[in-house]
């Protein structure tokens, strides 16, 4: 198994997450609906995955941070 780390979502809170994953040293794959929000952290390093199922494909840590309506 992979030792990637996948951040789903690129909002607030999963960009940080990101951050801090890339700063520690881990391969970080990340996916968001609106792809260019995945440019400042392709440049520090993280792999964009064209797909949410190729993200969460062969990665130890899955952290979703995306919004829920809450119903």
């Amino acid at each position: 198994m992979s030792t990637a780390i996948s951040v789903i979502g690129l909002g607030n809170m999963g960009t940080t997450l990101a951050r801090l994953f890339l700063t520690a040293g881990y391969e970080t794959v990340v996916w968001n609906r609106t792809a260019a929000k995945a440019t400042p952290l392709i440049q520090l390093g993280a792999v964009a995955a064209s797909e949410v199922t190729a993200a969460v494909r062969d990665t130890a840590l899955l952290c979703s941070a995306s919004r829920t309506t809450g119903k």
